[in-house]
């Protein structure tokens, strides 16, 4: 919708994921308000984002490609850059293999069962979370989803299965970064994210429905959209940052 020319591979990919899961929040709020939490609404929701996609794709804004400009711009003759996007890439490659891993798998953290998961089943019952207290309710409400759609909430795998693409992607956007301003140190920065997350969380945390990961993954696209373009972000780079920060806000009380 904001039609952000140039974006890349990564940075569609990801905008498309970060930027469904807000209003698919809202529209679960909507639904259950309305009593409408039910199969046919979300066939008709699915129903109506394919026809417009088949609408709007081929007015969709002019795609970015690679040049070998850019590329040589990043590519550097010093020994820690190279190294660097060895790193990223092996952790990128890493991150790539749990997404794989964790199809099929089931909750097993006290948290994402004892909470996180069980908002979900309420929210798929067309019922407000009882005792969230103060959690904001983004993931749950997104994981009901697939509750409503199979009609039952005891298959895991499909609301679970995303939780790796909130630790892919962000090393991702540091790789985009490293292209897009044409500086090989944001290579380091993507290698030193992996390392962080393999360091102090663990690879098992990290397939966990917990929100820390999801948290700082939009607190990163909020930051890549004003600063990813050299010359300074766009008025609509600027909104898609606001819209990346209320992602975060409705994560986790750590997005404030």
């Amino acid at each position: 919708y904001l039609r952000l020319a140039g974006l890349n591979a990564i940075e569609r990919l990801t905008g498309i994921f970060a930027a469904s899961l807000i209003p698919n929040c809202l529209l679960v709020s909507l639904a259950t308000a309305l009593h409408l939490q039910a199969p046919l609404t979300w066939w008709i929701v699915i129903a109506a984002e394919a026809i417009y996609l088949a609408i709007t794709w081929p007015r969709s804004s002019v795609r970015w490609t690679l040049d070998m400009e850019r590329l040589n711009a990043v590519r550097k003759r010093s020994f820690e850059p190279a190294i660097a996007g060895i790193v990223l890439l092996a952790g990128a490659g890493i991150m790539s293999y749990l997404l794989y891993a964790n199809w099929g798998s089931i909750y097993v953290g006290n948290d994402d069962v004892a909470s996180w998961d069980r908002w979900a089943m309420d929210w798929s019952a067309g019922k407000f979370p009882s005792d969230s207290s103060l959690y904001p309710q983004l993931l749950p409400s997104n994981s009901s989803i697939t509750y409503v759609l199979l009609r039952t909430t005891d298959v895991k795998m499909f609301s679970k299965s995303i939780t790796p693409l909130y630790s892919l992607l962000p090393i991702l956007l540091f790789l985009s970064l490293s292209i897009r301003r044409r500086d090989a140190s944001y290579l380091i920065g993507g290698a030193l994210y992996a390392w962080i997350l393999f360091q102090y969380l663990g690879l098992a945390f990290l397939l966990y429905g917990y929100a820390d990961v999801p948290l700082a993954f939009f607190g990163l696209v909020a930051f890549y959209c004003v600063y990813a373009d050299p010359d300074g972000p766009s008025r609509y780079a600027m909104i898609a940052g606001l819209i990346a920060s209320l992602g975060a806000l409705l994560t986790k009380q750590g997005g404030i």
